[in-house]
């Protein structure tokens, strides 16, 4: 709406907008969608950047770098959901024919995880060797988090797949309480893992909220597919 004002006032032309078109009804629904997909990005945060602030308050500034090395590795996981996502969204929103939205994240989970996995092989592998290379060997000890970092953005890049499709046909509701559930896990993950076990209590608190959320994000899919695809 303002972006509508702001090219109106520069670009003046015998098109006037007025308030009386717009309809009160869609923007009710348009503001409540967007604070539904906010929540998810706030549930997001929460989950990812909340575990640096309790290595550090636990461990240190040292441990901190260790883990974001494993961190900023382990994003290459997301980079097909991603691509996934960019298609499925529009895809949900446009389709008629929800049955086959069902098929293709059944499909497009299936391969996410067949491909993560295999990836996850290569990492452990190599994955000393990646780092020493990028970051230098005083950087190996975030080797030790690589496994548990890995799987969790396994899990969560899949759920980020069940959430286009809510997202897709209206429903952001679900993938944000989703996440946002998962983050609290992930909270008091660090609180109880992160003094005994180090950034490897962290990376297996991400792990294990990664998974649940991935786990509830199937179970809903099943729940609701009925709804899906009517």
């Amino acid at each position: 709406l303002v972006s509508l004002l702001i090219f109106e006032s520069l670009n003046r032309s015998n098109i006037k907008f007025s308030f009386k078109l717009v309809s009160k009804e869609k923007i009710s629904k348009m503001v409540k969608y967007s604070l539904q997909v906010m929540l998810c990005a706030v549930g997001w945060e929460l989950m990812f950047n909340l575990n640096s602030i309790f290595i550090k308050y636990f461990l240190g500034l040292e441990q901190v770098a260790f883990y974001s090395v494993g961190r900023t590795i382990v994003q290459a996981f997301t980079f097909l959901p991603l691509a996934i996502t960019t298609i499925m969204l529009p895809k949900a929103s446009k389709n008629k024919n929800k049955a086959l939205i069902s098929k293709y994240t059944k499909y497009a989970v299936s391969i996410n995880l067949i491909l993560s996995f295999i990836g996850l092989f290569f990492l452990l592998v190599l994955g000393k060797y990646i780092i020493n290379l990028i970051f230098g060997a005083d950087y190996l000890p975030a080797y030790d988090v690589l496994l548990y970092l890995s799987l969790g953005q396994i899990f969560i890049a899949s759920y980020l797949i069940y959430g286009s499709v809510w997202q897709g046909i209206g429903k952001p509701i679900i993938p944000s309480l989703i996440i946002l559930s998962a983050a609290v896990i992930n909270i008091a993950g660090n609180i109880i893992l992160i003094p005994s076990y180090g950034i490897v209590g962290a990376s297996l608190s991400t792990a294990i909220s990664s998974f649940i959320a991935f786990a509830v994000s199937i179970f809903m899919f099943k729940k609701n597919e009925k709804t899906i695809t009517n």
